[in-house]
């Protein structure tokens, strides 16, 4: 069915090509979209029983993976990018699929056919393969070639059918007995097994047969090209069945029973069979075995292990595995974008082969060394920006497994600038002390003095001190004395750092009065803050007092003021002045003072007063389209969760992350990606779902949306909260 077909294509394309000028095509790479799957009504079955099916180039084709339930041994080599299929009877045919009905016009476009590097082979040689919606698919026409009894087009019912040899037509899976007698040949009582065995060991062959003076003969399928790998049967070496002798590991060549000691050889072989004759010269052929080799081996003993290290050193990731001949390499996880004019930009995360040279060394072996690239501002991970890697591990026979994967997460080195320095303090002021530090963004503080013989953490609810998880502290004391103080510097994506020690010596004038010192404000962004302090245990006669704001530069700086004795101060918070510091200093009754600084803090609100929502709109043509709720939104150190929810689950949210979602509605497949960067979210899609509507006559095609919303609920520094809601719009193409 095939075969003609692509003979009339060739013919054609001679006749298109001949006399014309020569032309050179570019090789298809692997995501090239080179065909489209076709709907059809065609529904495709294999011993009876109903398989998912496609239509390529008008032949049915299906996916391979889907075999091992329909009698069939499927292996994945994932180092050597190929699957390879053989047909066992020991394997049992439960099917699983339920065909849908097609609602689309026949020969219409359903999705993207794309290259791949994936070889697929059956009984050890290749076939044409393709990759539809991420799995590999092959033609069922290859498929009748090797495997098939019978093979019947009911082009009235519109179903093709496949029974496999081995199996009676009606698909109940019964033994094929070729030669029932009726016509004088043996009859084959019993049918040789394949056998899973391990190399150095023997595999046994039987076959049971009856009939007059029997002889037997077992062959084995070998390549005409002698190859011991499928890898060098692919190209157009050519497989045929050769009589078997005994010696060199082979004995029975000529009885019922057959061995054979298992090497590479024979396990890359095609597959082995008897020949039976009779005294009369009538023949009957068996089925043909295989020996499968035994599912791995491999013992994985050691894990690879997250590593933490500073940018730009050298990580070592370790794998140790028991096993025979056993060869390794490792993979990263990259990401991966694929775009044709059809479908738009999709994205992806896979692991792919790495090798020795720029900031690789190991990638064969056990150890494997990688240079740390810098870590992610802020700390945010996107996909493939996060240096994650697994190793393959193949013994002699080809099977493979994986190691679990190991993160190598990198981290600043932050450095100290300025060092605090020692203080002598003899006013009735709070004493300060700075530090100045860089390497990471954003840096945290955390001051700690000596309590009761160790280094605790300054509270922070303790009114004698301010700035405790700033680069300034404040102290202020009401009596003489020394004390050591430090400060601990971190990051998120950095080690902590210690500062030196500094002394903090106050020596202080006797006063008989003491300050209600000003508090820290927090309030709303664009609401007003107050700022207050006063005096008592002493008569105020004279007061003389200047405010002062210190900003991110750690510099005091006067405030205007028209009246010299106010104790209070009325401000707006805004952008600019939250975290801002403030404080009065000056003169009472001819004595200085300095309050306690206080901290301005602005939690966020809506940049418009009430304004909690806006419009997205998307063209579904692929591309990714932004949206900053940070436009509309004024707050300090915000964080974002991104949530999601489509209308036909309206309960069903999800937490949005830097992703692809393939989700299936109804007939078709909707392709949606996300990407996450802060208060950004960019949302692509190449899809709308079709679903029927009403009944009868008033039946219709109703659009229904991916996504209709998404919500993002922001968080200040401060611990306040915020939802932000998003309706999403799409202009469908």
């Amino acid at each position: 069915m095939k075969s003609i077909k692509r003979f009339i294509a060739l013919a054609l394309a001679v006749l298109m090509f001949s006399g014309m000028p020569q032309a050179i095509f570019a090789a298809p790479k692997v995501g090239d979209v080179v065909d489209h799957v076709l709907h059809t009504d065609i529904i495709t079955y294999i011993n009876g029983l109903p398989i998912r099916s496609y239509n390529i180039k008008g032949n049915t084709a299906v996916i391979v993976e889907d075999l091992s339930k329909y009698g069939f041994y499927v292996v994945w080599y994932g180092d050597q990018r190929k699957l390879t299929v053989m047909r066992l009877e020991s394997v049992p045919v439960v099917g699983g699929y339920t065909p849908e009905k097609n609602t689309h016009p026949i020969g219409s476009k359903a999705m993207p056919v794309y290259f791949t590097d994936i070889v697929t082979y059956l009984d050890g040689v290749k076939v044409d393969s393709f990759n539809v919606g991420g799995s590999t698919i092959i033609y069922v026409d290859d498929l009748a070639r090797f495997y098939a009894k019978e093979y019947f087009w009911d082009p009235k019912a519109r179903t093709l059918s496949l029974t496999l040899k081995g199996a009676s037509a009606s698909g109940s899976g019964s033994e094929d007995k070729p030669g029932s007698g009726s016509s004088g040949e043996p009859v084959i009582e019993k049918q040789p097994e394949s056998c899973s065995v391990k190399e150095g060991e023997y595999a046994f062959f039987e076959v049971k047969a009856s009939g007059d003076g029997l002889k037997y003969r077992w062959q084995r399928e070998e390549s005409d090209s002698k190859s011991t790998t499928p890898d060098s049967a692919s190209t157009s070496s050519s497989w045929n069945w050769v009589n078997l002798s005994d010696g060199g590991g082979i004995s029975g060549a000529k009885t019922s029973k057959l061995s054979v000691l298992v090497d590479l050889d024979a396990v890359y072989s095609g597959g082995y069979r008897c020949i039976i004759t009779d005294s009369n010269g009538k023949t009957v052929t068996s089925n043909h075995v295989s020996i499968i080799p035994l599912k791995p081996s491999i013992k994985i003993i050691t894990q690879p292990q997250d590593q933490r290290k500073k940018a730009g050193e050298y990580a070592t990731l370790y794998v140790e595995a028991t096993g025979s001949d056993l060869k390794y390499q490792w993979q990263e996880l990259v990401l991966k974008y694929n775009a044709d004019s059809s479908s738009g930009i999709l994205m992806s995360s896979e692991y792919q082969n790495i090798d020795d040279g720029g900031k690789y060394s190991g990638t064969k072996t056990k150890t494997l060394t990688v240079k740390v690239d810098a870590s992610k501002m802020f700390g945010v991970v996107v996909p493939g920006g996060t240096q994650k890697y697994i190793c393959l591990i193949t013994d002699r026979y080809g099977m493979t497994i994986s190691s679990s994967p190991a993160m190598i997460n990198s981290y600043r080195e932050i450095r100290i600038t300025e060092q605090p320095k020692n203080v002598i303090q003899t006013e009735n002021a709070p004493a300060e002390l700075h530090i100045k530090a860089e390497g990471d963004f954003p840096l945290s503080y955390r001051w700690q003095f000596i309590w009761l013989g160790k280094w605790t953490d300054i509270p922070e609810n303790n009114p004698k001190f301010a700035g405790v998880d700033t680069p300034t502290l404040s102290w202020s004391r009401d009596t003489s004395g020394t004390s050591n103080v430090r400060c601990i510097v971190d990051g998120p994506n950095s080690e902590p750092v210690i500062s030196n020690e500094a002394a903090i010596t106050f020596k202080l004038p006797i006063e008989d009065y003491q300050i209600y010192q000003p508090k820290t404000f927090r309030g709303k962004f664009y609401d007003e803050a107050f700022f207050s302090f006063g005096f008592y245990n002493i008569k105020v006669n004279s007061l003389k007092c200047i405010w002062q704001m210190k900003g991110n530069d750690g510099k005091w700086v006067d405030l205007p003021s028209k009246n010299p004795t106010d104790t209070s101060i009325l401000l707006q918070i805004t952008p600019e002045n939250s975290g801002c510091w403030y404080r009065c200093t000056g003169t009472v009754n001819g004595h200085k003072f300095t309050t306690m600084p206080a901290q301005l803090q602005g939690t966020l609100v809506p940049k418009r007063s009430g304004l909690t929502k806006t419009t997205m709109k998307i063209k579904t043509n692929g591309e990714l389209h932004w949206i900053d709720v940070s436009k509309y939104i004024v707050g300090e150190g915000l964080t974002y969760e991104w949530e999601g929810r489509n209308n036909w689950i309206p309960e069903n949210l999800y937490i949005i992350e830097p992703e692809i979602r393939f989700e299936p509605h109804g007939s078709e497949i909707g392709v949606i990606r996300t990407q996450v960067d802060g208060p950004r979210l960019g949302i692509s899609t190449t899809h709308y779902r079709y679903y029927f509507s009403g009944s009868g006559n008033d039946e219709m095609y109703v659009v229904e949306k991916l996504y209709e919303e998404a919500y993002c609920n922001i968080t200040d520094k401060y611990g306040e909260k915020l939802t932000f809601h998003v309706t999403i719009e799409y202009d469908w193409e």
